[in-house]
C-alpha cells in the first residue's frame, strides 16, 4: 500500500514551523537570527540561495504560534495533498488576532548540519524603546526580543520541487561577468549572500565590478567574502540623508556611457506602487543589482537606465521597504 500524498510532495510553497536557535548582534544595525526545526528540511531550492526571499509569519496582536500555523493549514508540509486553494487569500481572511503578521526577508544562509537544517536571517534593527519595551513594526520588535526557543513560521519554497529558476530569486546576471551591486542596510544580507556564492564558483576569477553598501554607522562594516575582482565599498552615513552617499557612488561606478541611445524613461511613483523591476534574461556583459528603500532607488534607477546606458534587461531594482512604513 502506498502512503497518501502530503503537501510536501506536491506543493511548491510551504509553511514550516521553526524556532530560534541562536541570536548574534553582528554590528549596531544588524542582528543575526538562526532558525531551526525539523520542518525546515523542506525549505530551499535546488541550487544556491543567493538573494532568495522568504516570508516570516510572526505572532502579534494576540496571535499565538498555534493559531498562526492553523491559519496556514493549506500549505503545511504534512497536510493532505490537494489543489492549491490560494493560501494567501485564505490566510488574509482570518482575523488578525489569529493569523499574525507576514513580513518578507532574505535568506542569508541555509545550512544542512548533522543536527538538522538551519536558516540564517539578518535583521535590521531600527526600533525605539519606550518604558523598557521595543517599539516598531512587528518584525523588528520580534527580532529585538527573540531568544533561543522563540517560535516563528517560515513560508518559502519547497526544495523538493523548486529549482534555481525560482521566482523568489532575482539575481539573474545571465552571461554578464561585470557587475554592480548597490543597496542600503536592508540589502546587505542579499549582497553578502550573492558575493559569498560567487567567490566559491569555479569561474570566480572572471567576475569583476563593485559592491556598494550604504549603512547607518561606521561600526556596521562587516567582513564580506567576494571574488578578487569585485571591490566592496562601505558607505557609512553617520547622519547624512539616506541615499546621498549611494547615489554618488553608483554614478562613479557606472559613469555616463559614451554613446547612449535615447529611450524615454517612464517614472515610477514609489508612494503608490512598489518599485520592483527585474528581468529573467540579460544578454549583455554588464549587470546591476540594486535594492533598498524605494524612494531612494528612484534616483538610482533614473541614472542607470539613463546616462549609464543600461537597459531594463541589465538592471534588477527592488524596493525592499519604504520610508515611514513599519516593517
Amino acid at each position: 500500500m502506498t502512503s497518501a500524498l502530503r503537501r510536501c510532495d506536491n506543493c511548491p510553497t510551504l509553511a514550516m514551523a521553526a524556532h530560534v536557535v541562536s541570536v548574534e548582534d553582528l554590528c549596531p544595525t544588524l542582528r543575526r537570527i538562526t532558525l531551526g526545526g525539523p520542518e525546515l528540511m523542506h525549505f530551499g531550492v535546488d541550487g544556491p540561495t543567493l538573494d532568495l526571499r522568504l516570508k516570516l509569519v510572526l505572532p502579534n496582536a494576540g496571535a499565538t504560534p498555534r493559531t498562526v500555523l492553523d491559519s496556514l493549514a493549506d500549505i503545511r508540509p504534512l497536510a493532505d495533498a490537494g489543489e492549491d486553494t490560494g493560501w494567501y487569500r485564505s490566510w488574509l481572511a482570518k482575523p488578525e488576532f489569529e493569523r499574525g503578521a507576514i513580513r518578507t526577508y532574505t535568506a542569508r544562509e541555509l545550512r544542512h548540519t548533522p543536527s538538522g537544517t538551519e536558516l540564517v536571517i539578518d535583521f535590521v534593527l531600527h526600533v525605539d524603546v519606550s518604558n523598557g519595551r521595543p517599539e516598531g513594526g512587528p518584525a523588528t520588535v520580534w527580532a529585538a526580543s527573540a531568544a533561543p526557543g522563540s517560535p516563528v513560521a517560515v513560508i518559502g519554497p519547497n526544495r523538493a520541487i523548486r529549482g534555481n529558476d525560482y521566482g523568489g530569486i532575482e539575481w539573474r546576471p545571465g552571461t554578464a561577468r561585470r557587475i554592480l551591486l548597490a543597496g542600503d542596510e536592508t540589502a546587505v544580507p542579499a549582497i553578502t549572500g550573492i558575493l559569498t556564492h560567487l567567490s566559491t564558483r569555479p569561474d570566480a576569477h572572471e567576475w569583476s565590478g563593485q559592491a556598494l553598501l550604504e549603512v547607518p554607522l561606521r561600526g556596521d562594516r562587516l567582513d564580506i567574502t567576494a571574488p578578487d575582482g569585485v571591490e566592496v565599498t562601505w558607505l557609512p552615513r553617520e547622519g547624512a540623508p539616506r541615499g546621498t552617499l549611494l547615489t554618488g557612488a553608483v554614478a562613479d561606478a557606472a559613469p555616463p556611457a559614451t554613446r547612449v541611445p535615447w529611450h524615454p524613461l517612464d517614472e515610477v511613483d514609489a508612494e503608490d506602487t512598489i518599485l520592483w523591476e527585474t528581468s529573467p534574461h540579460n544578454p549583455a556583459e554588464r549587470y546591476a543589482w540594486v535594492a533598498g528603500e524605494a524612494g531612494m532607488l528612484k534616483q538610482l534607477r533614473r541614472w542607470l537606465l539613463g546616462p549609464a546606458g543600461l537597459t531594463k534587461e541589465q538592471v534588477a531594482i527592488m524596493g525592499y521597504w519604504r520610508e515611514g512604513r513599519a516593517s
